[in-house]
């Protein structure tokens, strides 16, 4: 198998689990939410945490990955 078939196989693969991982917790957090009785404005602050959060630090863990493997 050549590596250009590999990257591919690789990519798509990425590509379903990290659409799963979305797909499953969308539709699960707002109704944990609620039962924890957090409201729609700290759930979207949890939403925009977790989103921040990954922005800054998977760039600097990527080069560090990059680096040291």
């Amino acid at each position: 198998m050549s590596a250009t078939q590999n990257l591919v196989k690789l990519t798509a693969a990425d590509f379903l689990v990290r659409s799963t991982y979305q797909m499953g917790k969308s539709p699960v957090l707002p109704l944990m939410a609620a039962s924890l009785g957090a409201d729609a404005f700290f759930l979207g602050m949890i939403v925009s945490v977790s989103t921040m959060t990954g922005l800054g630090l998977k760039p600097l863990f990527g080069l560090l990955s990059d680096r040291w493997g």
